[in-house]
């Protein structure tokens, strides 16, 4: 084994690694590149992160932690060359017996284990940054994310993507980061904002590390798409039928049927209903990566729970302004009053209800999210994404107890009936033998 390791010392490692990145020291010496880490790990030296290199490679200032501990002490890293002198022969499969996993002289294959998983919060900028200037694998070692978890993050982010092969060949130009609305420049979670996102992981226990990784990223970067956007086509469909009903509405309907009113038919207003299509398809479009789709009723499926969303404008109170008509009716009222003190007076109201723009949200009929002062319903995009996962979770919750209560119910049933069973045989035993007693009497 002596030809395939490689030793270093604690120090030539940190210093190897931080002038470049562990993936490159791994090539460069042609180690195994998940046993190396592990071994980085365990000998406690600091690694770069993504957003260390991203700052290197955009010419800003950076330090890094110093090294602690014995620096010359000597770290053995096992070339790549030994896992594939340890593989079986591929074409003689079952001549030779599997390798003993517990024997520490034949290491395991690399690829068999999965990556050293945690919860890493996934800027926009920075992903974009590394993805255009260092290999993918790079980029993969310094997030802890997998290959298909960084192709969803691009594709719920915006982010474009280099062809293969580019960091070798350089064969087109960097391309513009696209720019996010006014509205998604704040923060979109309020954890977030507050620098706790350790808080959304606690809200998120359900979900594994890179799950949750991959959500909150998303979510404290959601954009409010532009208004020019192209809707989803449910949401186009949708936007039909109301129009089809309020038109059936104000004309009566062909067919001397009232067709049941779409929800936002009747509780929003006109204004208004171009920006809830904008809520909703900003959620979808950044939630679609993550396996959620759109029902024909707006509502989320997340998680294979359906999971509804609900959208109230509130009314504000102005002073009633008496038209010509009202005049008119109060004029004769006062006539015909004078003749007859009986007449009922005209109602006529003292105030007007109007639709204000003020939007409420409710996920699934519990958690609401209001227009405030402070935020409107465009910058809780974020906080609004991860109650969709929070409510699909409780539902999964609920349904896990009903199956649950319900086996139980239907294991006493069983039982009963069991019993009764063996009381109505011991009875028929019990019949049998008093007849047989009779008849030899």
């Amino acid at each position: 084994m002596d030809g395939f390791v490689v030793k270093f010392t604690r120090r030539e490692i940190y210093e190897e690694i931080w002038r470049g990145s562990v993936y490159a020291m791994a090539k460069k010496y042609n180690l195994a590149y998940a046993p190396f880490v592990k071994q980085l790990k365990e000998a406690q030296i600091p690694m770069p992160s993504m957003g260390y290199k991203v700052k290197i490679i955009s010419g800003k200032p950076v330090g890094r932690p110093s090294l602690s501990g014995q620096h010359n002490a000597i770290i053995s890293a096992i070339k790549a060359d030994a896992y594939a002198l340890s593989a079986p022969d591929p074409i003689k499969p079952d001549s030779l017996e599997p390798p003993d996993s517990s024997d520490p002289s034949v290491p395991s294959d690399p690829q068999d284990q999965p990556p050293a998983q945690k919860f890493v919060l996934c800027k926009r900028e920075e992903l974009f940054t590394a993805l255009w200037n260092v290999p993918l694998e790079e980029v993969i070692s310094y997030s802890g994310l997998s290959a298909r978890s960084i192709l969803k993050l691009c594709w719920a982010l915006d982010i474009p993507r280099p062809p293969q092969d580019y960091i070798k060949t350089g064969a087109m130009s960097l391309p513009k980061l696209s720019e996010r609305d006014s509205a998604s420049q704040k923060n979109n979670i309020q954890h977030i904002a507050s620098n706790e996102p350790e808080v959304c992981r606690s809200m998120l226990h359900f979900l594994n590390d890179e799950e949750c990784s991959l959500v909150i990223s998303i979510a404290s970067q959601i954009a409010f798409v532009d208004s020019q956007a192209n809707l989803h086509r449910k949401i186009k469909a949708y936007q039909l039928s109301v129009q089809e009903w309020k038109a059936s509405a104000d004309h009566g309907s062909s067919d001397g049927q009232d067709p049941s009113p779409p929800h936002l038919a009747q509780s929003i207003s006109e204004k208004s209903l171009p920006r809830i299509f904008r809520i909703i398809n900003s959620l979808y479009r950044a939630m679609s990566p993550l396996d959620c789709r759109l029902t024909n009723d707006l509502n989320f499926e997340v998680m294979g729970e359906t999971i509804t969303i609900s959208f109230f404008e509130a009314k504000g109170q102005t002073v009633h302004v008496i038209t010509e008509e009202e005049a008119q009716l109060l004029e004769q009222y006062k006539r015909m009053h004078e003749i007859d003190p009986k007449i009922p007076k005209p109602k006529i109201p003292k105030y007007d209800y109007h639709y204000n723009g003020k939007l409420t949200l409710v996920v699934d009929h519990l958690k609401k999210f209001k227009d405030r002062s402070s935020s409107l319903l465009e910058e809780r995009l974020g906080d609004i994404m991860i109650d969709l996962f929070i409510a699909a979770h409780e539902r999964q919750k609920a349904y896990a107890a009903y199956e649950s209560e319900e086996r139980e119910r239907r294991e006493t049933r069983r039982v009963e009936l069991e019993l009764n069973k063996r009381c109505v045989d011991m009875l028929r035993e019990s019949i049998a033998l008093d007849s047989l007693d009779s008849q030899s009497m």
